[in-house]
């Protein structure tokens, strides 16, 4: 697919017994996109803006239920609603205790996921997975 040259960094975020830990993964073959949502109700218009970002097919990238049964999760990355994605090569390792002051420093490059949209099936699109949050 033509254009997936950016690069995201992935946190995988996974909350077991009560516990929050994130697995990093960078992602290369990916493009990012703003794209602007105008709303009308009645006279009044609004304004947002939504961050996009498609992925191409990845080695490495697992469906989130196989992810989550994976023993070792480090090697392979999913996309789920509540991970955390960020523009570029980042090296931060994030913790529970860390999440907020690096999705702060790392602003207006980062989001986190509220949607995903698996095209992985071929079409005439190509195959890819689209995330998007603000």
């Amino acid at each position: 697919m033509h254009g997936l040259n950016d690069t995201v960094t992935i946190w995988n975020r996974l909350v077991e017994n009560g516990k929050t830990k994130y697995f990093r993964h960078i992602v290369h073959g990916c493009y990012w996109r703003a794209k602007a949502l105008r709303g009308i109700s009645g006279s009044d218009v609004s304004l947002a803006s939504v961050l996009q970002v498609m992925i191409g097919i990845q080695d490495e990238y697992k469906p989130l239920s196989e992810w989550l049964a994976l023993t070792d999760k480090s090697a392979f990355f999913t996309f789920n609603v509540g991970d955390i994605i960020a523009r570029g090569e980042r090296t931060e390792e994030m913790t529970a205790t860390t999440a907020t002051s690096i999705y702060s420093a790392l602003k207006p490059d980062v989001f986190t996921i509220k949607a995903v949209t698996d095209n992985t099936q071929p079409w005439k699109y190509g195959q890819h997975i689209m995330v998007e949050g603000a």
